[in-house]
């Protein structure tokens, strides 16, 4: 009767949180785009444990997803953030994070997991060791982002014990053996995965681009191409606008390379300057950058030979100076807008999603919030906006790697859902109009936070599933139709989480079921009774799945964390 009482207590209490302010964490880690939040009980100290960074980049706390209250500061791992201060330098790996919203001091606790210490060694550090550490969330995905191998060859090691490696035949992909050869890896800037229990290996050749207002805008990437492992990049031919760019790894700010001078010059990695297009620049140019030395060349082609079409301030292209297209624009929030041609005549109309634009017309489209491609005919003024398509593709799923499993959206392209897929054990990824030009990853599943290009999804039980995906924030998740049919009651919840031996339930249970990481189950409870106490604290820390199942033999899984 007194756990009872104790859990209901609890449950008053957050219920009574749910109106505190609301604390998270965002940086290079989540590409700026999405805040993870934090926990707590007064509304002041906010904290979460076990949070593994994948990359070492900046990191800011703020207020309610919104950068008008936000702290940072330039030290780590503990220090007093101050308001708009700087980003706060965090390595990659797995830290308990404490915040005080009123005096702003944070902490960054590094959290030792007990998982297996698995790095790299080879050409690139003389095959010595102690190895190159890579970084995990479980203890089964292993993960190194934007690495640059300065030598041929590559294998796993466990422990720094050259007697405990793996190495493979195949790459840029393949399947690693106990013991095995070297992976004939080319050097290079790569993002690295291995699965610990499959064995699986991928080394991504890292991503460069142009990003600004003088390519497109500062939210559309224009990739550059690379010969020789992601060193030195090229593009010819490219539409140069007044404005200003920079080039960026992996699509995100946490590499990123700008100046002041133009058309060539040495890129500061990770300075405030944007390479300067002016008015007169404008034209169509051969793009050269080296990414270790930062050094850039824009060589003139040729003069614009089309007039100049934007919308809402971007840049639309074209090929024949007569339709012109902007793909996979994404809006964050509904905009009204016309089209504009050469900065000065106005070409607008009221239908959306397609209509016939007039020049001089200043009537404007309204458009909301979401992902589209535009397309505007200069001679007939007819324009249309289509919402971009999201897909599933990969081993995991019916269609392998050449057939790509529609996803639908209700929203214009933000959230995708798709219902009744059957999966295999496998890899899978997210992509965007059913191309290779935009895709999503993370190596977490069933749920996760996808980035971009990202890890493929390791799909590790075969079911049937209905996914989800936001492109917005990158969270997905694959729901087992099989095993689970859930709950209609969705404020079901269990509390204290994460816990250190004790949960409670919100509801009356016919069973409630533990499960590890593993998919073993590990412990069984019966007709559990609302809030009362059950205790888990013979088991060891880490992430596990809660399933319970109440009179009707609905079920509901949900994620415990074990402290």
């Amino acid at each position: 009767m007194i756990k009872k009482l104790f859990f209901s207590l609890l449950f008053m209490v957050l219920a009574i949180n749910t109106n505190a302010q609301s604390i998270g964490m965002i940086g290079d880690f989540t590409s700026w785009s999405s805040d993870v939040v934090m926990n707590t009980s007064d509304n002041v100290v906010y904290t979460i444990n076990n949070y593994t960074f994948l990359i070492s980049g900046g990191v800011k706390f703020r207020q309610n997803a919104d950068w008008g209250t936000n702290w940072g500061s330039n030290t780590f791992p503990s220090g007093t953030g101050t308001p708009g201060g700087a980003n706060i330098p965090v390595p990659a790996g797995t830290y308990d994070v404490t915040f005080n919203r009123t005096t702003g001091d944070y902490t960054f606790t590094t959290v030792s997991t007990n998982y297996d210490n698995i790095g790299m060694y080879g050409g690139f550090n003389s095959w010595a060791t102690p190895s190159e550490p890579l970084v995990t969330g479980d203890g089964i995905t292993y993960t190194k982002i934007d690495y640059h191998f300065t030598a041929d060859g590559v294998k796993f090691i466990k422990d720094n014990n050259t007697s405990n490696t793996w190495g493979g035949t195949a790459f840029p992909s393949g399947s690693a053996t106990a013991g095995g050869p070297t992976i004939p890896l080319t050097s290079g800037f790569y993002n690295v995965d291995f699965n610990k229990n499959t064995l699986q290996y991928n080394f991504v050749q890292v991503p460069v681009s142009m990003i600004g207002d003088a390519v497109s805008d500062w939210s559309t990437d224009v990739d550059l191409v690379s010969t020789d492992g992601g060193v030195t990049f090229s593009l010819q031919n490219v539409t140069l606008l007044s404005g200003g760019l920079k080039f960026r790894a992996n699509y995100s700010w946490a590499s990123n390379w700008g100046s002041t001078a133009f058309p060539a010059g040495t890129g500061n990695l990770n300075g405030n300057d944007n390479i300067p297009v002016s008015a007169s620049a404008a034209g169509i140019y051969d793009v050269t950058f080296n990414r270790v030395t930062g050094a850039y060349t824009f060589t003139y082609v040729a003069a614009l030979p089309f007039d100049v079409i934007t919308f809402n301030g971007i840049t639309l292209s074209t090929t024949d100076g007569n339709t012109y297209t902007g793909t996979d624009l994404y809006f964050a929030s509904a905009v009204n807008s016309n089209f504009t041609q050469n900065t000065s005549v106005v070409w607008g109309a009221s239908s959306f999603p397609a209509g016939t634009a007039a020049s001089g017309n200043t009537s404007t489209i309204s458009v909301p919030a979401g992902y589209f491609t535009i397309t505007f005919n200069k001679s007939t003024g007819n324009y249309s906006f289509t919402t971009s398509t999201v897909s599933l593709i990969g081993s995991a799923t019916a269609g392998g790697w050449g057939a790509d499993t529609a996803m639908t959206s209700n929203d214009n392209g933000i959230n995708f859902t798709a219902t009744g897929v059957v999966l295999t054990v496998g890899q899978a990824k997210f992509r965007v109009n059913n191309a290779w030009t935009t895709s999503y990853g993370d190596a977490a599943f069933p749920s996760g936070i996808a980035g971009m290009p990202g890890s493929n999804i390791d799909v590790n039980v075969a079911s049937t599933y209905d996914v989800t995906f936001n492109r917005a924030t990158g969270a997905y998740n694959f729901t087992d139709t099989l095993s689970a049919n859930q709950f209609a009651n969705t404020s079901f919840y269990v509390a204290p989480n994460p816990t250190k031996g004790m949960f409670a339930i919100n509801t009356d249970v016919a069973k409630v079921q533990i499960f590890n990481l593993t998919g073993q189950l590990v412990k069984t409870f019966n007709n559990a009774v609302a809030n009362e106490g059950l205790s888990i604290s013979e088991l060891n820390q880490g992430v596990y799945f809660v399933k319970v199942t109440d009179s009707n033999l609905n079920e509901k899984t949900i994620k415990l964390i074990k402290e």
